[in-house]
């Protein structure tokens, strides 16, 4: 791994950290800026540091550095219904990877796109996690309809805007001749 690399990621798990500490608690699961941070993962990233960005960052957590939103960190973090957010991120911003680099044309629809589609595996992963840790690990018996409503619905505007946001500053980062991350 050369040094650029190390740098990028590095940055990343940094911009993560910072993402997660401006926090609007909003109840079961937090408003903060670690998704808009996921997108430009997603966006500037190759596949394979994308994922090792965001692995790397939810190992830290779990070894009790309080990266997490709020600064939360620790094991006992799993037990958390917004977890599977966290473990969505590796998963969401690889595919948002993948997907952005068959953008060859470099259009700014195709980010927002792009941005959909990640928010889309971010979501159903960490909404699925949401569920089954209301519904197995404490037995409340939530409906799918109340998962919904407090980690989905109360996002949808935020997780637009942050799409929006993060599609034009990539886009715009990847116009630039000498811009390569």
């Amino acid at each position: 791994m050369n040094t650029r690399r190390i740098t990028r990621i590095a940055m990343f798990i940094a911009l993560l950290v910072i993402g997660s500490q401006v926090v609007i608690p909003l109840g079961v699961v937090p408003f903060t800026l670690q998704t808009f941070v996921v997108y430009l993962i997603a966006y500037l990233l190759d596949p394979k540091d994308a994922f090792i960005t965001v692995l790397i960052y939810m190992f830290m957590g779990l070894m009790g550095l309080p990266v997490f939103a709020g600064w939360g960190g620790g094991p006992h973090s799993i037990a958390s219904p917004s977890f599977g957010f966290i473990i969505g991120f590796s998963i969401a911003t690889t595919v948002g990877s993948i997907l952005i680099r068959t953008n060859t044309d470099n259009a700014l629809w195709k980010h927002l796109i792009v941005g959909v589609v990640t928010s889309t595996v971010l979501n159903i992963l960490g909404l699925a996690y949401m569920y089954g840790y209301f519904n197995i690990y404490l037995k409340a018996g939530e409906s799918i309809g109340q998962i919904l409503a407090w980690g989905f619905t109360p996002f949808i505007i935020g997780d637009a805007v942050k799409i929006f946001a993060a599609s034009v500053i990539a886009h715009r980062l990847r116009k630039i001749p000498s811009f390569k991350l």
